[in-house]
């Protein structure tokens, strides 16, 4: 037993009829309206900050850095100690070098830290030590574990007056490799 329902007329006898254009057209009006309206957020970029003032990242010896017109020595007078890094084939430490003076060729990896760490001992613990800091310049084929563990054993190092080590500097080796 279902029933059946009869549409329902109105009044005057017609149906009840929505007119889907008009609402069509609303609906892209207000759409129009959001998109034209629509303000984003400014760009994190775009933050104004105040930021300190650019200081230099050295001290000198006693003269200002590049004031010296007849010096050929770009870094002479900055209170860095350099320490080269080669990679062998395999990417592991092949030669190490501090300032022009090699210091390990040939043993293991273990030998090899030794005796840098024995070499920057001995510079890092003299109480007339220049240095400040430590700038490791890395070859690019070097395997990252092994930068890893330089670093690890910088970390390790002490000055004369027993502060630890904090200054330390990455730069890339001139491209040629010393074997």
């Amino acid at each position: 037993m279902s029933r059946r329902h009869k549409k329902r007329k109105t009044s005057s006898g017609d149906e009840v009829k929505l007119n889907m254009t008009a609402m069509l057209d609303m609906a892209f009006q207000l759409l129009a309206f959001f998109v034209l309206t629509f303000k984003p957020a400014p760009v994190e970029g775009q933050i104004e900050l105040r930021m300190p003032d650019a200081a230099p990242v050295v001290r000198s010896q006693g003269k200002d850095i590049g004031n010296d017109t007849k010096s050929t020595d770009v870094l002479k007078g900055v209170q860095q100690l350099t320490v080269s890094l080669y990679p062998d084939e395999a990417g592991d430490l092949g030669t190490i070098a501090v300032e022009t003076t090699t210091v390990a060729t040939d043993g293991t990896q273990k030998q090899k830290l030794s005796a840098l760490y024995t070499r920057l001992f001995q510079q890092f613990s003299n109480p007339a030590n220049p240095f400040d800091r430590l700038v490791l310049m890395v070859g690019s084929d070097m395997r990252y574990d092994a930068v890893m563990q330089v670093v690890d054993m910088c970390s390790q190092l002490k000055f004369a007056d027993g502060k630890p080590l904090t200054k330390l500097t990455f730069v890339e080796l001139p491209t040629g490799k010393k074997k």
